[in-house]
């Protein structure tokens, strides 16, 4: 007994078949090629006789239209056994009289998935010896599983690599860590640690040499006299610092003319007396002493300019 699918009439609400009829004008002869571009309709016709070699009504449900408008999903195919052709339709949600459930085979992408396992994804030092391609539904199944147990396998053994003094952080402090925004090489570091070393060192020997240190007699006792002058001269001393020029040369110009004032009836004359007395003085290099006061002539003229 010969069976032939020999056309397909009607496709409703499957896939991009939306309202697809053709009335059975397109024939299938022995040998036919169905071509097309993505998403026209090529694995939606797998599917429908995937379905149909499975008796499978799940497969179609599973494809309905989108939009779906709620018209029964509808497939209408013309089917020749022997020399007598009829109809076989898909309605209602299942095949009716489905004769053809044996003698139908799809080598599809399903098929693929099911039957067809690559070992090109495996590695090596796992040892199996896998050939290019295991087939058959069962062994690719198991094949799975075996990818999902060494799978779980490496986690095991990459938690395992990881550092005692890394499993001891938490994941926080990991993340922290790794996102450090690091701006010196290890050039650098090894520089910097060199000296810090060194330094180190030189501290570990003055450490060695405490007794020495110790043994160093102490310091004589300041007598509280002498302690106190050193105070009040340092803070003389301070006090003249914290002067500025301008102030010292304000406090020479007052007492200069509170002595004038003292001694002369006339100011300006008196300033003019003090300059030809200078000029007029028996040391050329000004270091004599003043006739009138005593003092000492060396900056006589730099105070008279001033």
């Amino acid at each position: 007994m010969t069976m032939k699918i020999k056309s397909i009439k009607q496709i409703k609400q499957i896939g991009i078949f939306s309202d697809f009829s053709s009335g059975g004008s397109k024939r299938f002869e022995k040998l036919t090629l169905l071509y097309g571009f993505n998403a026209q309709g090529k694995t939606t016709l797998c599917d429908i006789f995937q379905s149909l070699s499975e008796n499978n009504s799940n497969i179609i449900k599973n494809r309905k239209t989108i939009p779906y408008d709620n018209t029964s999903q509808l497939v209408e195919l013309s089917v020749k056994i022997n020399d007598n052709e009829s109809n076989l339709k898909f309605k209602d949600g299942h095949w009716d009289s489905n004769n053809l459930k044996q003698n139908i085979k799809i080598f599809g992408t399903d098929f693929i998935h099911k039957n067809v396992f690559t070992g090109l994804t495996i590695e090596r030092q796992n040892r199996e010896n896998f050939t290019d391609f295991i087939l058959g539904e069962e062994d690719t199944t198991k094949a799975k599983e075996l990818e999902v147990i060494k799978s779980e396998l490496r986690k095991i053994n990459l938690k395992n690599a990881v550092p005692l003094y890394v499993k001891s952080k938490s994941e926080q402090e990991i993340n922290d860590f790794v996102n450090l925004n690091i701006t010196e090489n290890i050039n650098d570091l090894k520089e910097k640690f060199s000296k810090k070393n060194a330094e180190l060192i030189k501290e570990q020997e003055n450490l060695k040499n405490v007794e020495q240190i110790l043994s160093k007699k102490d310091l004589p006792d300041f007598k509280e006299n002498k302690l106190k002058s050193i105070v009040t001269c340092v803070r003389f001393i301070n006090s003249i610092l914290l002067k500025s020029f301008n102030s010292i040369k304000n406090d020479v110009i007052s007492k200069m003319s509170n002595h004038i004032q003292l001694n002369f009836n006339n100011f300006d004359a008196a300033e003019k007396w003090i300059k030809e007395g200078v000029q007029i003085s028996k040391s050329k290099e000004n270091k004599a002493n003043c006739p009138f006061c005593g003092q000492n002539l060396s900056n006589a003229k730099d105070l008279l300019n001033t």
